[in-house]
């Protein structure tokens, strides 16, 4: 029981990446259809023909990122508390780069103050 909960932790984990891949791949799709990297407030992503597409898988993936970070938490508190092992605390450290550190890195940048200006 408690491996299925392990590796369902770790897809929870996984599936936080999908803002972070999205924003990546518009990005690049915009780069590659512009010529150039965008830059901050040029030109202006809502201008693009692929944002509306865009769009709404981001937005999707934005819900799927909140849920799964919710209940990645709650899941992380269960495992916690049933089971105290080294290797628990190497998946749950997995999991938290997953979850926030490569999304709040991925704000820092410019690359989001482009797509949410």
């Amino acid at each position: 029981m408690l491996k299925r909960l392990n590796r369902f932790n770790f897809c929870l984990s996984v599936l936080s990446l999908a803002p972070s891949i999205t924003i990546l791949v518009f990005y690049y799709h915009s780069a590659y259809v512009l010529g150039y990297f965008p830059e901050p407030y040029y030109p202006d992503p809502k201008s693009l023909e692929a944002y509306t597409f865009f769009d709404t898988v981001l937005e999707v993936a934005f819900y799927i990122w909140l849920y799964s970070s919710t209940a990645w938490i709650f899941l992380s508190i269960c495992l916690l508390i049933n089971k105290r092992r080294k290797d628990t605390y190497k998946l749950l450290l997995i999991g938290l780069l997953f979850q926030s550190l490569l999304f709040v890195l991925l704000f820092l940048t410019d690359l989001v103050t482009w797509y949410f200006d």
